[in-house]
């Protein structure tokens, strides 16, 4: 009797074992077969859609950053890809003027800015000694405004060593390291600082009013809060989205300058941001103040010079050994539009330099410049007369496909400028004998074949019209030409 019921309790204890094997495989057969189906429809999806992903990474590969990018431009990234049984490739043409490696210089007769990384019409300026009479006019027109005191020169480096003051109206605003005073009496930090690690502060005047801007150390990071002073209290800047500070991986000291109701607000770092203010707007305008124009920092200086409807917006390094001048200008709807870098009139690195506005003339705006160096002073004037605009201007390439046996079968797309600066006024042209010029329409999918009469013989051609007002430019900071090729 105990013999029959072992076998029976070894008998039952079998078969939960082969039931529990049996669920276990089900188990892993049910997973092995979902995961094939749908593998199987996600590779179904995925090859209806070879040409269009293959495109998308081949132009987000053409958007390079500040460091892969130096060299200017992208003359062919490329991919195979099959259609109607015919191989095409997909190319994208890119340039960001970085350099003038692609361009075909001697027939170009537009100008290529290094450091603002763009092209415009060619800038009419001068750069002169200042003679003596011309010095006592300076002097008598400066004498005329009591809205600017003395732009003392900063130390990027150590900011806090060096003190400023800036007078409105006979009442002063003063900065001495850390501490403010105003008018002659002491004047506490914002609340909300005092207990801050603050490495940097600086002081502006626009009309009526003040600004502070005051760099914060946060961790290897950077904290930049600006507040508005009427002489009274002091009121947080909001920068946009009720964003009362910015930050940066950078150390930078700010700059400010405009009038009550429109003017910028610069964090000078090896890579700026700057906003400008029009009563409710604010603008970001950082795209023109990236690492080449910053050239590893300095505090600016704003200088708004207007004539009628002509507004310049001139910024200049008020550093130690850091002289820098760079002109904003705006076009017909009032929006800051382009950028000219003027640092080659500097012959020494090792200057420091303030600028000041004298004339703003229908024909001319003139600064008069303090250069220092080793303990020197020397007065130099800057005549700014525009732009060379009263002929379109052009700008060629070299050939664009560096490989010989090449036959462009379809023309892709087309832009000029960037999201954030578009040149809707310059114009794309696409040659197959570089005598011969289609216009390109910008966009997509342009659908136009072409084949060259001699072998690698695809040329790309930029043209702006004619400016009636010799203070404006169209700026062209990007060229892109996307299209397909057979070999």
């Amino acid at each position: 009797m105990r013999k029959t019921v072992k076998n029976k309790y070894f008998l039952n204890l079998g078969y939960l074992i082969i039931f529990s094997l049996f669920l276990i495989a089900v188990y892993y057969l049910t997973i092995f077969c979902c995961r094939t189906y749908f593998a199987a429809a996600n590779q179904g999806s995925n090859s209806g859609s070879m040409t269009e992903r293959i495109l998308s990474r081949e132009q987000s590969q053409t958007r390079l950053s500040e460091q892969d990018n130096l060299d200017g431009g992208v003359p062919c990234l490329s991919s195979e890809i099959i259609v109607d049984d015919k191989p095409q490739i997909f190319s994208s043409f890119f340039d960001s003027f970085a350099s003038d490696y692609l361009l075909n210089s001697a027939a170009s007769t537009l100008y290529r800015d290094d450091l603002a990384a763009a092209v415009y019409f060619p800038p009419r300026y001068t750069w002169e000694e200042e003679s003596s009479g011309q010095s006592l006019k300076n002097e008598a027109e400066l004498a005329k405004s009591n809205s600017l005191a003395q732009n003392k020169i900063s130390d990027f480096l150590e900011p806090l060593v060096i003190s400023d003051r800036r007078c409105l109206g006979g009442n002063c605003l003063e900065q001495t390291g850390k501490h403010l005073s105003y008018q002659g009496k002491p004047l506490a930090l914002p609340g909300e600082i005092k207990a801050a690690d603050v490495v940097a502060l600086t002081i502006g005047a626009l009309d009526t009013r003040w600004l502070l801007g005051l760099t914060l150390k946060e961790g290897d990071a950077y904290q930049g809060r600006v507040y508005i002073f009427d002489g009274n209290k002091f009121s947080p800047l909001i920068f946009g989205d009720q964003t009362e500070k910015i930050s940066s991986p950078y150390l930078g000291q700010f700059g400010f300058g405009g009038s009550d109701t429109d003017y910028l607000v610069i964090y000078g770092a090896y890579r700026g941001e700057a906003y400008r203010f029009q009563a409710a707007t604010v603008t970001d305008i950082s795209t023109f103040f990236d690492f080449r124009v910053m050239a590893t920092g300095f505090r600016p200086e704003i200088i708004k010079a207007t004539n009628g409807r002509v507004v310049n917006w001139y910024i200049y390094s008020s550093s130690l050994g850091r002289p820098r001048l760079i002109k904003l200008w705006q076009n017909s709807d009032g929006k800051i539009s382009g950028e000219a870098d003027y640092q080659n009139i500097f012959s020494n690195s090792g200057e420091s330099a303030s600028f000041r506005l004298v004339a703003a003339a229908a024909d001319k705006f003139v600064l008069l410049a303090t250069i220092r160096q080793d303990n020197m002073e020397t007065n130099r004037v800057f005549t700014d007369r525009g732009f060379e605009s009263r002929m379109p201007g052009e700008l060629i390439y070299n050939a664009i496909i560096a490989e010989p046996g090449i036959t462009i079968k379809k023309l892709a797309a087309s832009k000029l400028g960037s999201p954030d600066n578009p040149c809707s006024e310059g114009k794309l042209s696409f040659s197959t004998d570089n005598n011969f010029w289609q216009e390109l329409p910008s966009g997509q999918n342009l659908n136009q074949t072409f084949k060259a009469t001699v072998e690698n013989n695809y040329f790309l051609r930029v043209d702006f019209p004619a400016q009636t007002d010799s203070f404006y430019s169209p700026f062209l900071n990007e060229v892109l030409f996307d299209f397909y090729y057979q070999k």
